[in-house]
C-alpha cells in the first residue's frame, strides 16, 4: 500500500509513535518526559512544591538569623539536604531507579526529623511551626506516591530490561550497582551534613579536631569519587582505594557517636547534638549497606555491565537508520 506521492505508508501515517521511550546519554539510559505517566508527574510536582517551599523558608531564615545562633546551623543542614533531595527526585524518575526514590524518601524523613527536633527545642518561634506544617502535610503524600512508584519500578524493571536485556544475571548485577551508587550518594549527603554540624555546633574546636575534620571531609569526597568511578569504569584498583577509605571513615563516625553520646548525657536537650547523633547513626547504617552492595558490584566487573549501562551511542546503528530513513516503512498487502 502506498501513501501520498507514491511513498510507502509509515507508522506515523497511521498515528503510531515509533520513537523509543528512552535515549542514551553519557550518564546512562534515561527516559523521555513523554514517557512519564500522570502519577510520576504528580509525584514530581508535589515533591517540587514541598522542596521549593522549604527552600524558600530556609533561605529566609538563614538571612534573618545570626550566624552564632544554632538555628543557622539547622538552615545550613536543611539547605544541603534539600539540594540532595532535589537531585534524587530527578534521577529517580528519569533513570527509573527505585533505590534512589527510596533514598529520596529517606532524605525527606531526615529533613522531617530535623524540623521536628528544631521545633521541639524552641516551639515559640512561629516560623518553625509554619515550616513544620508544610513538611507534615506534603511529606505523607511524598511517602505514599514515592513508595508506590518505587515498588512499580522494582517489580517491573523496565529500564533495567531495556538497558541490559533479558539476561537475569546481568539484571541482578545492574540492580546491585544502582543500589551501591544510590547509597554512595546518601553517604556523601550524610557526610556533608555531619561536617556542617560539627563545624558550626557552637563549641570551640581544638586544632587537632579541626585538622581531623578537614581530613575527614576530603576523604569523604574522595571516597565518593573513588567509589563512583571504580564502578563506572570497572576499575579494581580504584575499588581497592575506596575499600581502604571505607575502613577509616566509619571509625571517625563511631568517634563522633561516642563523643556526642557523652555530650547528650550532660545536656539531653541540645538539638544540634541530637541531630548529630541521628546523622552519625544513619551514616553507619548507610556504610554497612554500602559495603555489602560494593562487594556485589565488584564481583560484576568484567561481565559487560559497564558497556551495557554506560556504553557509547551506537554510531553504526545510527548511520544505518539514517541510510534507511528515519522511520520504518509499513508494508500493507
Amino acid at each position: 500500500m502506498e501513501g501520498t506521492g507514491g511513498q510507502p505508508v509509515t507508522y506515523a501515517d497511521l498515528g503510531i509513535n515509533v520513537d523509543p521511550p528512552i535515549k542514551d546519554t553519557v550518564l546512562g539510559k534515561v527516559r523521555k518526559f513523554s514517557d512519564l505517566n500522570k502519577k510520576e508527574i504528580v509525584f514530581m510536582a508535589v515533591s517540587g512544591v514541598a522542596l521549593v517551599a522549604c527552600l524558600g523558608l530556609t533561605i529566609k531564615r538563614m538571612v534573618d538569623v545570626d550566624k552564632s545562633n544554632p538555628d543557622f546551623t539547622f538552615t545550613l543542614v536543611l539547605l544541603f539536604n534539600i539540594l540532595f533531595c532535589s537531585y534524587y527526585i530527578s534521577t529517580g524518575i528519569v533513570f527509573e531507579k527505585p533505590y534512589e526514590l527510596m533514598i529520596f524518601i529517606i532524605g525527606v524523613i531526615i529533613v522531617w526529623l530535623y524540623l521536628i527536633v528544631n521545633y521541639a527545642v524552641k516551639p515559640e518561634i512561629p516560623f518553625k511551626l509554619s515550616r513544620l506544617i508544610i513538611a507534615s502535610v506534603l511529606s505523607p503524600v511524598i511517602f505514599v506516591l514515592g513508595g508506590l512508584i518505587a515498588k512499580n519500578y522494582h517489580d517491573s524493571g523496565n529500564l533495567i530490561f531495556r538497558t541490559v536485556g533479558a539476561n537475569a544475571i546481568l539484571q541482578d548485577m545492574c540492580k546491585n550497582m544502582f543500589i551501591f551508587l544510590g547509597f554512595l550518594k546518601l553517604d556523601l549527603q550524610l557526610g556533608v551534613t555531619l561536617a556542617v554540624l560539627v563545624l558550626t555546633k557552637g563549641s570551640v574546636l581544638s586544632t587537632h579536631q579541626i585538622i581531623l575534620l578537614c581530613v575527614v571531609g576530603v576523604l569523604t569526597l574522595a571516597s565518593f569519587l573513588f567509589g563512583h568511578f571504580a564502578v563506572r569504569l570497572e576499575n579494581k584498583k580504584l575499588m581497592y582505594i575506596y575499600a581502604s577509605l571505607w575502613i577509616f571513615l566509619p571509625a571517625y563516625t563511631v568517634y563522633c557517636i561516642v563523643q556526642t553520646a557523652k555530650d547528650l548525657q550532660e545536656n539531653a536537650t541540645d538539638s544540634l547534638k541530637i541531630v548529630t547523633f541521628i546523622c552519625c547513626v544513619l551514616s553507619m547504617c548507610a556504610r554497612c549497606t554500602i559495603i555489602y552492595f560494593g562487594i556485589q558490584a565488584y564481583r560484576s566487573f568484567g561481565h559487560g555491565l559497564k558497556e551495557k549501562v554506560y556504553g557509547a551511542l551506537d554510531s553504526s546503528n545510527t548511520a544505518q537508520r539514517t541510510l534507511e530513513g528515519s522511520e520504518p516503512a509499513l508494508t500493507v498487502n
